[in-house]
């Protein structure tokens, strides 16, 4: 049964519904179901209580079948469903096609049935009757009991006991079920049924879940040299006495004697067939027995006469059962004598006797073990202890703000006198007075000069011989840490190119307890802000430098409760010259006609401004004040300089140059014929070269074409109008050349030998190509 339909009937509280008839229509398809199962959660869908044919001709059909009436009980829901059956097609490929609607139900609604007269628990039992070994767990369920389910005020409740005489209800098990969970131990239950409405009562049999527990060894473990000890287990059907983990040969008795030290175990079988095993108990023979180790405290002036009680303690030796204690006079025994600790009182008069002297032996089996002495005293406390607190009064002065001192209780200390000196006062004794004034808090005024706070510890014998001081000093703040900050005033100044100049930010680390903070400037020199404001966050800064400006240094001091430190210095240079410029590079970025040069240099030191000057010939389009700067040119021939002089706002540096030598751009070719001036009754051939490839990274190849008879002589130009080569070659003839040229740009002109000397006023002899070299 898988494919069905389903529809679920929940009844209101107090009430019962039963199903006693339905119907529904139904259209199956030949693959389809060919007959239907009804069924219901009351029984995890196990009993048919309808069934029947369906007709897989695709063809609805009503189906009322005869209905086995079903109940539902209060607030709980049942679930009914309509199962197809016999189909032969699939769902995975779509041949299943069952169709149920029109369905209805015919109910009856009742108000549930009360209790009333007689009730039952009915019969308890165990899915798992046990016994269990060491652990085990169960459900717990009765048959033919009253239910609550489908009877109004029926009420279950199960009970538990560990005596099988004194039980209590287990909270939560209030249904014909209970699940025990783990139990490790023989416990007993029973159910009892009760009617709310008639108060009867019925309970149920008690069922016993036994569990074996594991077995457990009694007997004395300490035993004298020589001697032995009876260990016995808990009752079983049969024992296996083991030592240090092996088995004991012929120890399978319930008792077994010991003169052996180690570790014994017992291993038990129970009549219910388990087998289980015990703790470890350790039997130590006892050795040389030593003098008992007593400790607590040795001055008892704090407790004389108070009646407050102290404790003296010995630690346990294997073997010793009893301890004798013997007390000096005016010690007072309250409780302990024979135990590892005794609790005492001092007496008056205590500190006056001679004898004070605790004397304790210890008894066992094997003798009595040497007598320990424990010398008291009765004497005025130490000194204290360091006393912790801060050192420095500055921040407090003048403040509502104090100052915690604090020292680490004495031993036997009943009080402390604490002292400050002039200026400084005891505010509180926060963990209050006599034994536990180990702080104070103390403020301080105007009037505070450097002094110690003191503190004593006293009792009743006295006070301690040397007090504890603190000195407490009142001191001005540190000198403010290095000034951060360039000291070179030269490259902040006014220039030609900057006329307002450039300002400086100057900072110091922030000094703990500090107020405020002192800066100064000189002369020429303005502060023009304070980033982090004023007072406590003063420590940065901002600066200007005039043009007049000729050196100086700026200060900064801190203040704080106690007045104005040292002043930290930094000082300021206005006599730095830029350093000497380095070698002007020129690149070309744009070639004939409208040709243009970048020409850089590295930034000197100490300049703030680069002035450059160009050939006359030449245009700055850009950069002048830079360390780059562009220059155009026009196609004519270029003779003159280019100068780069670095300056700050004190001084100008050196002028570095460059020559500049361009030559002037070729006219556009090729030429045709008709191009310049021809001399009459003349005609000049076309003359035709091609350069490649281009551009190049490695070498370049030149060819002239065939109509040109005359040698040619061939020039190469760099952008300055360098000549880097020169050769001669025959139209048709092809070169290679350029092998030595670096990347850059560069010119080649063709000279036609015969037409210049013939022709001499025609332009078109001249030919010029420019190649670029990667």
């Amino acid at each position: 049964l898988s494919a069905y339909f389903e529809f679920t009937i929940t009844p209101d509280a107090g009430k019962q519904v039963t199903l006693f008839d339905l119907s529904f229509g139904s259209r199956s398809t030949p693959t389809g179901p060919q007959a239907y199962s009804v069924r219901s959660s009351i029984d995890n869908y196990s009993t048919e209580i309808a069934s029947g044919s369906l007709a897989n001709n695709s063809t609805w059909v009503l189906t009322d079948p005869v209905t086995t009436a079903t109940t539902a009980y209060p607030s709980i829901p049942v679930t009914y469903r309509i199962y197809g059956i016999n189909g032969t097609g699939t769902a995975s490929s779509g041949t299943v096609n069952w169709r149920i609607d029109d369905l209805t139900i015919r109910i009856m609604v009742d108000n549930m049935a009360a209790c009333n007269g007689t009730i039952t628990a009915g019969t308890a039992s165990a899915g798992l009757p046990g016994p269990f070994c060491e652990t085990g767990a169960t459900t717990l369920s009765l048959v033919g009991n009253s239910n609550p389910a489908t009877t109004l005020g029926v009420q279950l409740q199960w009970y538990s006991s560990t005596d099988n005489v004194n039980f209590t209800a287990i909270t939560g098990a209030d249904s014909s079920a209970y699940n025990t969970g783990t139990i490790g131990e023989t416990i007993y239950y029973y159910a009892v049924a009760t009617c709310a409405i008639s108060n009867s009562t019925d309970t149920s049999n008690i069922i016993t879940l036994e569990v074996s527990e594991r077995p457990e060894i009694s007997g004395n473990l300490i035993i004298c040299s020589g001697g032995s000890t009876l260990l016995t287990s808990t009752a079983a059907a049969s024992y296996q006495w083991n030592l240090n983990g092996a088995p004991i040969a012929g120890a399978t008795s319930q008792t077994y004697l010991a003169s052996a030290g180690g570790d014994y175990t017992v291993t038990t079988t129970t009549s219910a067939g388990c087998v289980l095993s015990s703790d470890v108990a350790t039997v130590i023979i006892a050795g040389t027995l030593t003098a008992p180790e007593v400790t607590g405290l040795v001055n008892m002036c704090p407790f004389e006469g108070t009646g407050e009680e102290v404790t003296f303690t010995i630690a346990p030796q294997p073997g010793v059962t009893t301890y004798n204690w013997n007390l000096p006079p005016l010690v007072n025994l309250v409780s302990g004598q024979g135990t590892e600790q005794i609790t005492v009182t001092i007496l008056p008069g205590f500190t006056a006797r001679a004898n004070k002297q605790i004397r304790v032996t210890g008894t066992s089996a094997c003798g009595e073990t040497p007598m320990t002495i424990y010398y008291l005293e009765s004497h005025r406390p130490m000194s204290p202890g360091f006393i912790s607190g801060p050192v420095d009064a500055c921040p407090l002065i003048g403040t509502a703000n104090t100052a915690t001192y604090s020292i680490s209780p004495v031993i036997a200390a009943t009080s402390y006198n604490w002292t400050v000196p002039a200026g400084a006062t005891i505010v509180s004794h926060p963990a209050g007075t006599g034994i536990n004034d180990t702080i104070i808090t103390v403020s301080f005024d105007g009037s505070y000069a450097t002094g110690y706070v003191s503190v004593e510890a006293v009792n009743n014998c006295g006070i301690s011989i040397n007090p504890r001081n603190l000195t407490v000093v009142r001191n001005n703040p540190p000198t403010p840490g290095p000034i951060s900050g360039t000291n070179n005033a030269c490259v902040l100044m006014p220039t030609a190119g900057n006329p307002t100049g450039t300002t400086a930010e100057y900072t110091i680390r922030a000094i703990p307890g500090a107020l405020s903070y002192n800066w100064t400037v000189p002369a020429g020199a303005t502060i023009e802000s304070h980033p982090n404001g004023a007072g406590v966050n003063d420590t940065v800064i901002v600066v200007s430098f005039s043009s007049g400006f000729t050196g100086g240094a700026i200060t900064v001091s801190a203040t704080d409760n106690c007045g104005t430190g040292l002043s930290r210095t930094l000082n300021i240079n206005a006599t730095l010259k830029p350093s000497s410029i380095g070698t002007i590079t020129a690149t070309e970025t744009q070639v004939c006609p409208d040709r243009q040069v970048r020409y850089s240099i590295t930034m000197p030191l100490n300049a703030t401004w680069i002035q450059w000057t160009a050939p006359a010939a030449g245009s700055i389009v850009s950069g002048q004040g830079t360390n780059s700067i562009l220059v155009t040119y026009s196609g004519a021939p270029v003779s003159g300089s280019v100068t780069a002089t670095a300056s700050n706002g004190c001084a100008t540096g050196s002028t570095r140059s460059l020559a500049v030598d361009l030559a002037p751009c070729a006219p556009p070719s090729p030429f045709a014929k008709t191009s310049g001036t021809f001399i009459p009754g003349t005609e000049v051939d076309l003359l035709e070269a091609t350069v490649f490839p281009n551009p190049s990274a490695t070498t370049f190849r030149l060819k002239v074409n065939n109509h040109v008879k005359e040698q040619l002589q061939v020039r190469v130009f760099d952008v300055q109008g360098k000549p880097l080569e020169r050769f001669q070659m025959r139209a048709g003839e092809t070169r290679e050349f350029g092998q030595k040229m670096m990347p850059g740009v560069y010119f080649i002109r063709l000279i036609n030998f015969v037409c210049t000397q013939r022709l001499q006023s025609i332009i078109s002899c001249r030919c010029a190509w420019y190649i670029d070299r990667l």
